[in-house]
Order: C-alpha cells, then structure tokens, then sequence
C-alpha cells in the first residue's frame, strides 16, 4: 500500500491530527489485523506544509503534483467534529479527465478505511459521495453486523410447483 498524505488547510492542533492517524488506523485494524499505517502527514520533502493553509481541494491537489490522486485534507471542521475532507482525483474520478478534483467528508475513524478501498478500486468515489449525502453531509460508519442469535428465515421459493 502507498501512503497517503493528511494535509492541514488550517490551524490544526497536533492532538487533532494524531486523533485522525489513530482512530482511522485502529479502524483498519479492525478489519484487516496487521495493516500497516498508510497514511501520514505532509512534510517538507513533499510540499511545503505552510504553503497548503488557506488552500482548496484544488490547489492542494496542484501544490502535491500528480503523484497524489488520493489525499486527507484537515481543516477548521476537522477540529469541531472529527471529520476530514477525503480528496481525489485524476483516475479515481473516472471519465472526468486527469484535471478533475472533487471531494468527500468522512468522519476520522472511516480514513484509512475508506483510502485503501478507493485505491483497491473495491469503492468507487461516486458512491462515497451517494452515501455520504444521505447522511447528511458525511460518510459515517454503518451499524455494527448483527452478531448471535438466529438467522432471519428466508421465504421459499414456488418453483416446485
């Protein structure tokens, strides 16, 4: 897995960031035991980090160059309600042309998560975006799978008659 890079558009506080790497990781683990870490903040051998505050999605994706087609971006929201803005761009849009930048808000436990499926391609942004909206605004984790119990009865079917 490459990494991926979290990028703050505003004064952030350190503990905000280190929220985001940890819950979004422990989350992965969740899932797939033994996933290493892959996303990290922007540094200097990168893009100047100063250079990204007061920027859009946009001018992020410019500033980071073509080798980032998919990013985290932190900003003034992040600090209030533990979501992030989960950028892409380029193939990961599909049939809107390598220029194209566009954009989701996820709640921070949903990040590495949801950037290793993009970039698996067992997720398409689109549907990211779908969901998203019809949750208000934000892609949140579902409900936990129903554990125990019995199995609903499934209805049969007719065709043996």
């Amino acid at each position: 897995m490459d990494m991926h890079l979290v990028c703050l558009v505003d004064e952030v506080p350190r503990e905000v960031v280190d929220r985001l790497l940890a819950t979004s990781h422990a989350r992965m683990q969740d899932l797939a035991p033994g996933s290493p870490q892959t996303l990290t903040p922007v540094g200097p051998e990168i893009c100047d980090p100063a250079a990204l505050l007061g920027q859009t999605p946009d001018a992020v994706s410019r500033l980071l160059g073509p080798a980032h087609e998919l990013f985290v971006i932190l900003d003034a929201r992040s600090v209030e309600d533990d979501t992030a803005l989960l950028v892409a761009r380029g193939s990961l849009l599909y049939d809107r042309g390598d220029d194209a930048v566009d954009s989701v808000r996820i709640a921070f436990t949903e990040a590495q998560c949801l950037v290793t499926s993009l970039e698996m391609r067992t997720s398409g942004f689109e549907e990211l975006q779908s969901i998203a909206n019809s949750q208000g605004g934000v892609y949140r984790p579902g409900p936990p799978p129903q554990r125990g119990g019995p199995a609903p009865r499934k209805p049969l079917s007719n065709s043996l008659e």
